[in-house]
């Protein structure tokens, strides 16, 4: 559950815990105390009877989720961003001592996030009529995808397109769910691969098991593989296609991947195209004060938590 950091125009989040609110209060008590011009009235007042769900619509709603994506500082509304991970390193800092969840700035390295779009118009799903026309539609006819990106430490690193077991041709494996050879015939402009071979199991083709994927690949003009599509091979409109490439090229570190029906499959190039216009429209611009190498001793952050939290 999304939870609040009470800074200005900044609903992050962080953690949650009985200790958070302990904290929360205790601060709040000593400086009110301390502090005849101190503002931490004014918060009690204004989160006074405001339970933690409801804290955590505000900060749905209303926050937004900052970072560096693969080198690009980026601001998205949080109505978009979903399951939201920083790296490791950027997950924590210390005041006197004692850890803290970090408060996430423009230098804070994100390591994954999710959205919805919708094929093949690339709206986003933000708006009440945006989730009427989503909850309208099944697996089976549904115009809605997945998109996951993965930057930070879990990017593969450059060239990682070129990995995949068939991005050569007909790379031969000893494993015969992994043993793919080439097909005569392409599908909307990609190479496609199918396993070769039979099933063990069934003594049947391979290729012809539900369960066995169809993979697509595209290659660009010095043969490095661009794109790579595997699709299930169930016979029913609501197979699953997972269609994973690089935006290095865009200058941004980032492994894209977006899961649709496999009725979209013919538009691929749309899709790769849309979502990267997509991401790099999240692009943010940093203040000064994130620019500096550290953050200000005297910014106090009071912040409310979330044990269930990635950010933790």
């Amino acid at each position: 559950m999304p939870t609040y950091s009470i800074r200005r125009n900044r609903l992050i989040p962080l953690s949650h815990s009985s200790f958070g609110a302990v904290v929360l209060k205790t601060v709040a008590t000593l400086v009110s105390a301390s502090c005849s011009l101190s503002l931490a009235p004014c918060f009690a007042a204004a989160f006074a009877g405001v339970s933690a769900p409801q804290m955590a619509v505000i900060a749905h709603s209303y926050g937004e989720t900052i970072g560096r994506l693969g080198g690009m500082p980026v601001k998205i509304p949080r109505q978009i961003a979903d399951r939201i991970e920083y790296d490791s390193d950027s997950k924590w800092t210390y005041v006197l001592g004692i850890r803290f969840p970090a408060v996430p700035t423009y230098r804070s390295n994100l390591l994954t996030f999710e959205f919805q779009i919708r094929l093949p118009d690339m709206a986003l799903l933000t708006t009440p009529e945006m989730l009427e026309d989503k909850a309208g539609h099944n697996v089976y006819n549904t115009p809605w995808a997945k998109v996951i990106v993965l930057s930070g430490n879990g990017y593969p690193g450059v060239g990682f397109m070129n990995a995949p077991h068939v991005s050569n041709g007909q790379t031969r494996s000893k494993y015969w769910w992994n043993d793919y050879r080439k097909s005569q015939k392409s599908n909307f402009g990609l190479t496609s691969y199918r396993l070769r071979g039979r099933d063990p199991r069934t003594g049947r083709s391979a290729s012809k098991d539900k369960d066995a994927d169809i993979v697509y690949l595209n290659r660009d003009e010095y043969g490095d593989v661009s794109t790579r599509i595997d699709c299930s091979n169930a016979p029913h409109d609501a197979a699953i296609c997972n269609q994973v490439w690089d935006m290095a090229e865009h200058g941004v570190a980032a492994q894209i991947t977006v899961l649709y029906r496999r009725g979209h499959l013919q538009h691929w190039r749309d899709i790769q195209k849309g979502v990267n216009q997509v991401i790099l429209k999240f692009r943010g611009d940093p203040p000064m004060l994130d620019e500096l190498p550290a953050t200000p001793i005297w910014l106090l952050e009071v912040r409310y938590a979330d044990t269930l939290n990635p950010y933790q």
